[in-house]
């Protein structure tokens, strides 16, 4: 099943889409399922993959995390 939903949120459009048809790559910024903490932002920059399929991804005001792919999503 491949779902594409598209929404609204923090004034740009941010497109849902399930996982095999987004390639997420070094260096680019993905819109976070749930913030790591109250302080933190809600996306992450992509570093690099690691074991697995999961990602080293930073997020501001929380710093380094490790993130599954279901963790996150691509910004449109």
């Amino acid at each position: 099943m491949n779902l594409i939903t598209a929404c609204w949120q923090d004034r740009s459009a941010v497109e849902l889409v399930s996982i095999d048809s987004f390639q997420p790559q070094n260096d680019t910024w993905v819109k976070l399922r749930d913030r790591p903490n109250d302080y933190s932002d809600d996306e992450a920059l992509l570093l690099c993959e690691t074991v697995g399929g999961a990602w080293l991804a930073w997020v501001s005001g929380f710093g380094q995390i490790d993130l599954q792919p279901g963790e996150f999503y691509r910004i449109v």
